[in-house]
């Protein structure tokens, strides 16, 4: 399974190069205010600035019970990645 739980059931939308899956008709935050809050960029080196700053500007949404975030290792070539899975819970 991925570390987003099973995606086999869900949705997804492309925007600003991040993947978006959600559950549902639609997602319940707009995609374009999930990227513009993401703080965690593809190809960039890990930074705990980075994880901080986007557990940060998501906790500011009332809309969300918590926030996620899990990496997996990617190993390609000779290289290690890391794959950011950011889980968004919405309250009640």
């Amino acid at each position: 399974t991925s570390p987003a739980g099973s995606l086999l059931d869900m949705d997804s939308v492309q925007v600003e190069g991040i993947k978006l899956f959600y559950q549902g008709t639609r997602p319940f935050l707009r995609p374009g205010l999930v990227a513009a809050s993401n703080r965690l960029r593809a190809g960039e080196l890990y930074r705990v600035r980075g994880v901080q700053n986007t557990y940060s500007s998501f906790s500011r949404f009332s809309i969300l019970k918590y926030t996620n975030i899990r990496f997996q290792e990617v190993f390609e070539n000779d290289s290690a990645y890391l794959d950011a899975y950011v889980t968004l819970s919405k309250g009640k």
